[in-house]
């Protein structure tokens, strides 16, 4: 939303409630978060508090960013590094002594946990982190 930083805050102040209602846990995090950022950026403090004031009540720490893979076990964080190094699920398998199909079903629990559809929003999320 380029020229446009305070009404993408608003939004994604909307977008973190819509979330959280949907049981979007990480999804809602990650919108207000970002909607807090842009308020902070652009000097919106009435908005910032809004911001921290909507994360109080869904319960969600805005202050430091938590690492979203703490969530995961360690055999998913394995697969899910390996992932963003490129590798292929096969490739995966082979590395870790797993099955094609067993590499599979953790990458499809990573998904759900990190609210993530594809192998690029996985490595955005990593990206992220840095």
């Amino acid at each position: 939303m380029i020229g446009l930083p305070l009404e993408a805050g608003r939004i994604g102040l909307v977008a973190a409630r819509c979330h959280d209602q949907a049981g979007r846990r990480a999804a809602a995090e990650r919108a207000l978060r970002a909607a807090r950022k842009r308020f902070i950026m652009i000097g919106a403090n009435a908005y910032r508090r809004l911001a921290d004031e909507c994360a109080a009540e869904l319960g969600i720490m805005v202050e430091d960013s938590p690492d979203p893979f703490k969530s995961l076990t360690q055999r998913e964080q394995d697969i899910a590094l390996l992932v963003c190094q490129g590798l292929s699920n096969k490739k995966i398998a082979e590395r870790l002594y797993l099955s094609p199909k067993t590499v599979e079903t953790h990458l499809t629990r990573v998904f759900a946990k990190l609210n993530v559809a594809a192998r690029g929003d996985l490595k955005g999320l990593i990206d992220a982190g840095d």
